[in-house]
């Protein structure tokens, strides 16, 4: 099984709140591993610190969690690594990554800039 030293936030966003530190379920850590993937191949903030979970998190690790057939080991394995609410809801948020996804420049808008844009395309 992995082991990390100290627990700290696996996807920790600068700037973000420091709340108190949650243990992943088997099914968080599981979303975390296939949304970490996509946005890896983003040029984001969010991909940038996907990229820099893997020095917590490494992809041995993720193949080790994805090898585990027995429900009980799966859950043992991803309550050694921890994450901020604040900092997984950035992570799993699918619909603002498939906003990312779909945009050219990868960068992430909010609801207003968005509509914005849309009006402008329209006039």
């Amino acid at each position: 099984m992995a082991t990390i030293t100290s627990k700290e936030c696996a996807v920790h966003f600068v700037g973000s709140k420091y709340e108190q530190l949650k243990s992943f379920s088997s099914k968080t850590f599981e979303k975390l591993i296939t949304l970490r993937k996509r946005w890896t191949n983003l040029s984001n903030n969010v991909g940038d610190v996907c990229r820099n979970s893997h020095k917590i998190i490494s992809e041995n690790y993720e193949n080790q969690f994805t090898q585990i057939s027995n429900e009980g080991e799966k859950e043992s394995f991803a309550n050694g690594y921890y994450f901020h609410l604040e900092c997984y809801r950035k992570v799993a948020n699918v619909s603002k990554l498939e906003k990312s996804e779909w945009n050219p420049k990868n960068e992430i808008h909010d609801q207003h800039h968005c509509i914005r844009e849309r009006y402008r395309k329209r006039s």
